[in-house]
């Protein structure tokens, strides 16, 4: 899941990203997509937005999905109780 915003893309040519998965976790960052078929994944996942990397925009194949309006926000909600203020 891409966190990171496009102008700092365009800017660095990185991209900021947090782990989508289809295994269960229960931590503090971890939260289920409620419409992960309507995202266009395979199986019910899980994204774990205390998991973050930056690779270069190079190293991205294909987009496997997009979520829901609602799975963004509840995604950003969680990215502000994993990260320092």
């Amino acid at each position: 899941m891409v966190v990171s915003r496009p102008s700092y893309q365009e800017a660095t040519r990185d991209i900021v990203l947090a782990a989508v998965t289809s295994q269960v976790h229960e931590g503090p960052g971890d939260v289920a997509l409620r419409y992960w078929s309507e995202a266009g994944l395979i199986k019910p996942s899980c994204r774990r937005v205390g998991k973050l990397i930056t690779i270069h925009e190079s190293l991205v194949l294909c987009a496997l999905g997009r979520l829901t309006t609602y799975d963004w926000n509840s995604a950003k909600e969680r990215l502000g109780v994993v990260l320092a203020d």
